[in-house]
């Protein structure tokens, strides 16, 4: 909801004195009130529909002029009628008559004002892609400031606040709801103030956050509407991989047949698996050419990359000296289960192994970044579960 105060952060003054509109929302709830209709809120839901972002402000701002009003300025004519015309109750009839005022004219006017210039730059930054890269916030901000110097030149920074003079925009003002246009002793102030409240209250952007975080995950003590991981070897707090080309590796042996290990007897079979440096073996079946294991093997997290390759070996146990029946190696790729098999010196192996990418991982190698939409989003006038 930050990016919500920045796009109400013109406001100069408290817009919800006289209100009834939250000010403190109830607990594990946020909402934004000024700035949520903005084209800066659209952009912040739009994006956070899509993949988990965080937002990078610069701005930099002129004032030239500075005007008000009085405390009770005169009302045009059409304004005036359109109160009077107003029925005296306001309620489940009467709503979308005082709606319709409300729409025309707004809920608030201005009652000061400072012109000259502003402009901000909001940058959408995907976190997991700005983690993976090892990049923090800071960075990314530092480089965008840097990019911006480049890019506009101080010679033109310097021609845009010199024509502000002459052509100044609003840069700040304060705000006062339309029911003070109205004498205190006027009945329709009371009735034309409940009728914004509600007004405000029904087009608000809350996030609801009563929903438990997800399995493996607890609730940020900062943000009650985010949740942390732990950190593993797979993802850091921020629930993103640490870096590109992490899945975890699950192999599973199932059978193998036509053994023939011994002379005298049937073979005592165990089967060994290689990953990079790391070595997992099943347990031995005795005497039987055709054993059958259907064991997993775990290999946990580790890095693929497209010439990543296992090697599986079937062993005969001996008392003195283990005997080698034969081995193969085999091309990786992310998803499965993959179905394998390999024929050996004397029989054949069947195995299966699969490769989960990491989150916000994909591709043959999970080198690919892919957006993944949180699973609640943010939502205009009502209530949503809502986590990144």
């Amino acid at each position: 909801m930050g990016i919500m105060e920045s796009a109400a952060s013109t406001v100069q003054n408290d817009w919800k004195v006289g209100l009834d509109v939250p000010v403190k929302p109830k607990v594990k709830v946020q909402v934004a009130l000024a700035g949520s209709h903005s084209k800066l809120a659209t952009f912040m839901v739009d994006h956070t529909r899509m993949d988990k972002y965080s937002f990078v402000s610069q701005e930099v701002s002129c004032s030239y002029y500075r005007f008000r009003v009085s405390k009770m300025p005169p009302l045009t004519s059409h304004f005036t009628l359109a109160l009077e015309k107003l029925p005296d109750q306001y309620d489940s009839k009467s709503k979308l008559e005082y709606q319709q005022l409300i729409s025309n004219y707004g809920t608030h006017y201005m009652s000061q004002l400072q012109l000259g210039g502003r402009a901000r730059d909001v940058t959408a930054v995907r976190v997991c892609e700005a983690s993976m890269s090892s990049l923090s916030d800071d960075e990314i901000k530092d480089c965008l400031s840097m990019e911006a110097a480049v890019s506009i030149g101080m010679g033109s920074v310097k021609a845009w606040i010199e024509s502000l003079e002459g052509s100044p925009s609003l840069v700040s003002y304060s705000l006062h709801p339309i029911h003070t246009l109205l004498a205190p002793d006027n009945p329709k102030r009371e009735v034309l103030r409940r009728a914004v409240s509600e007004y405000i209250s029904e087009r608000a952007l809350w996030r609801n956050c009563t929903r438990s975080c997800p399995s493996g995950t607890q609730r940020s003590a900062d943000d009650p509407c985010s949740c942390l991981c732990p950190g593993d070897t797979m993802t850091n707090t921020l629930c993103c991989s640490w870096e590109r080309g992490l899945e975890k590796l699950m192999l599973t042996v199932k059978t193998v047949s036509g053994l023939c290990g011994d002379y005298f007897t049937a073979t005592d079979a165990f089967v060994k698996v290689f990953f990079e440096r790391r070595e997992i073996r099943t347990d031995t079946i005795w005497e039987n050419n055709s054993p059958i294991w259907n064991v997993p093997l775990d290999f946990g997290t580790v890095r693929i990359t497209s010439a990543s390759k296992i090697r599986v070996q079937l062993w005969d146990e001996d008392k003195w000296d283990n005997d080698l029946l034969g081995s193969c190696n085999i091309s990786l790729e992310a998803g499965g289960p993959h179905q394998k098999d390999c024929y050996l010196n004397h029989g054949r192996i069947w195995f299966q192994y699969s490769l989960r990418c990491g989150p916000h991982l994909g591709g043959q190698s999970s080198f690919d970044y892919v957006s993944q939409p949180p699973q609640q989003s943010t939502a205009k006038g009502k209530e949503v579960e809502t986590f990144w």
